[in-house]
């Protein structure tokens, strides 16, 4: 019997996050995290890039809103 962890596995071209749920998963972050977990075991490489698309969106959010927190405050 040959162990499949040790082979590698050839290259899934359905396995990549197109553009466009790239930009989806970065301006609404929810819809990265549920095409994460509906990904996860079949196409990880496509849930991996859809969860950094999310928490790249997550965090320009965070720093958008203090930036006009602070610029709110001090008018």
């Amino acid at each position: 019997m040959t162990d499949q962890t040790n082979e590698t596995l050839p290259d899934d071209p359905h396995d990549n996050l197109n553009i466009g749920l790239w930009i989806i998963s970065f301006l609404i972050p929810i819809v990265g995290a549920v095409i994460y977990f509906s990904n996860k075991s079949e196409r990880p490489k496509k849930a991996r890039s859809a969860c950094y698309a999310a928490l790249i969106g997550i965090g320009v959010g965070l720093v958008i809103n203090i930036l006009i927190a602070l610029t709110g405050a001090s008018s």
